[in-house]
């Protein structure tokens, strides 16, 4: 889609944000885009950005300024201090329902985080996965 960030503000005022900072119903998102979310394989470049050191599996996702717009300054300023993730912390959770809530989970991991950063990315991930495989969390 042409301008698809100009559009963006547009689309969130319109259909609104679910609960992992993302647009409902985004339309810029093609149905191949669709399958390919569905099936996971979107997420497969960003196994090489993993190798060359650039980002960890756990973390805080990358954001657009516009998505940061609507979340805690701190959590920002925190999150920035670590490489961005693969797999969002808010995976760890069955349903997270808004963006105080997804705030609320990205600053209790980043908390852990600074205080045993091994245990607690090994911690998130084994729920994440254990949210795939058993309860159906996938990407949207």
């Amino acid at each position: 889609m042409r301008n698809a960030e100009l559009k963006q503000r547009d689309l969130i005022e319109k259909n609104g944000y679910d609960g992992l900072c993302k647009i409902v119903d985004d339309p810029r998102i093609t149905r191949v885009g669709r399958a390919l979310r569905r099936m996971g394989v979107d997420e497969l470049p960003q196994i090489y950005n993993i190798l060359r050191g650039e980002m960890s599996i756990v973390g805080i996702r990358p954001r657009s300024e516009e998505d940061w717009s609507y979340l805690p300054n701190d959590l920002r300023e925190h999150a920035l201090r670590y490489k961005p993730g693969l797999f969002t912390p808010a995976y760890s959770e069955v349903d997270v329902k808004d963006m105080e809530e997804l705030a609320r989970i990205e600053m209790d991991y980043l908390r852990r985080k600074d205080k045993s950063p091994i245990r607690t990315d090994t911690g998130y991930l084994l729920k994440i996965v254990f949210n795939f495989i058993f309860k159906g969390v996938r990407s949207r």
